[in-house]
């Protein structure tokens, strides 16, 4: 039953967060929880080993990333104790808590450690009894609004350390904080599991691809590349050629604006372009006017789509394919290549594109300054490209598609345990759903 006066539940009470049961305690931050920031070490302080330094940037969604890394010499072990930190805790982000729309925020594992809080890391401190695990996904849970509401500065937004002990916290009983963390801890060691398979199957995947687009299948007799061996029955071809593709060219500019969008005509962006999949349905809606003043410009089945501006995009590519009464043009940030499918085929090409050593060839073509990166239909056309036959490029783009496929399947269950765990973090952290003691 509803009270209609405050839209509350019977039964529970509201907060400055949410509505949550009679029984749990409100309080503020600072009533259970701290911050505590680290220290602005110097870089003549650095040293080559010791004690690794954990900065802003070490500190993802959800994990500790090592992926840049400096450390401080031992004997700071016993010149900081009280910077020390130890498996268990959990650091936050103080400087652009939120990317990607996700909180940095992580559990500090046993491999994590040895280390040593910098500033502008926030290291979470208890002043009584409260389950740790609990007090992690109630911050992924109600922090990110709060970062949105209190954050200073709109570039480089970061944590206002008052705002934050001041902030409205409720927590059930200690029986309960415990079920809660149980239920999602485990939903989050299936997310983790998912990860370290698609992972593991993605590298599984540029081996295969350096292995059939250099060696091919089958073959014992091999010619020297400017980049590689390939087998020496294998054509070597510049993309721009007429036999290898009918079309390289970068998509127009038109003016939005013209006409009324129509749900039967549609733009592909950068957005909607995944090595994996093609957005179709987040595609912009456009005038049949537009369409019509970019004829030269609609995709055609089997259209190989590559993302050419941006440096963060330049390489990604797809295979276009028709959709039922709905055409489709493609944007100035993205160029097509349309095959001569007598010679080459689209999916073939996909992967070509997908190897490390094409993208090291993208990369190096990319002209323009910071921002305003782009990658001229010019130089891919001037791309040399390893051309089996046909029916060798079909067996090679058929085992890449199926390790791509269960690359997708995992992609989904892994999407459908990540709306599982932020439904139950939602229902459970406010008590919406009661867990059994």
């Amino acid at each position: 039953m509803m009270n209609e006066k405050s839209q509350v539940p019977e039964g529970y009470k509201k907060t400055e967060l949410a509505a949550v049961p009679e029984e749990w305690e409100v309080c503020e931050f600072r009533n259970y929880l701290d911050i505590k920031s680290g220290k602005g070490f110097r870089m003549e302080e650095y040293s080559e080993s010791g004690i690794k330094l954990l900065r802003i940037d070490n500190v993802s969604h959800g994990k500790i990333m090592w992926d840049t890394i400096a450390f401080l010499p031992n004997d700071y072990e016993t010149e900081y104790p009280d910077l020390m930190l130890n498996e268990g805790d959990i650091l936050l982000a103080l400087n652009r808590p939120i990317t990607q729309n996700k909180l940095k925020i992580a559990i500090l594992k046993y491999t994590d450690i040895p280390a040593i809080l910098y500033q502008r890391v926030g290291k979470i401190t208890f002043n009584k009894n409260v389950d740790r695990l609990y007090v992690y996904y109630w911050l992924n849970q109600f922090l990110p609004t709060f970062i949105l509401r209190k954050a200073v500065g709109s570039d480089q937004p970061f944590i206002n350390l008052t705002d934050l002990r001041n902030l409205t916290f409720f927590l059930p009983s200690e029986a309960e904080q415990q079920k809660i963390a149980s239920i999602l801890s485990k939903v989050d060691e299936q997310i983790e599991q998912t990860e370290q398979i698609i992972e593991k199957t993605e590298t599984l995947k540029k081996g295969l691809m350096q292995k059939l687009l250099t060696r091919g299948i089958g073959h014992t007799k091999f010619k020297n590349t400017v980049n590689s061996e390939v087998p020496y029955e294998w054509k070597i071809v510049k993309l721009g050629d007429k036999n290898c593709s009918k079309k390289i060219t970068q998509g127009p500019n038109p003016n939005y604006s013209l006409g009324l969008p129509s749900p039967h005509y549609r733009i592909l962006k950068t957005k909607d372009l995944y090595d994996y999949e093609i957005l179709y349905e987040n595609a912009d809606k456009i005038s049949k006017e537009i369409v019509d003043n970019f004829k030269n410009f609609i995709l055609e089945d089997g259209d190989v789509l590559v993302a050419i501006v941006g440096r963060g995009s330049i390489g990604k590519s797809n295979i276009f394919k028709e959709q039922d009464n709905i055409v489709y043009l493609f944007t100035r940030a993205l160029g097509i290549i349309r095959v001569n499918k007598e010679f080459l085929l689209p999916l073939y090409v996909h992967y070509f594109l997908q190897t490390p050593a094409t993208k090291k060839i993208l990369n190096n073509g990319i002209a323009g300054s910071t921002g305003q990166e782009v990658l001229q239909t010019s130089y891919i056309k001037n791309i040399k490209i390893p051309i089996p036959s046909l029916e060798e490029q079909q067996k090679i783009a058929s085992i890449l598609s199926k390790v791509d496929s269960q690359i997708q399947d995992n992609q989904n269950y892994l999407t459908g345990l990540q709306e599982l765990k932020k439904g139950l973090m939602q229902d459970l952290l406010t008590g919406k759903v009661r867990v059994c003691i």
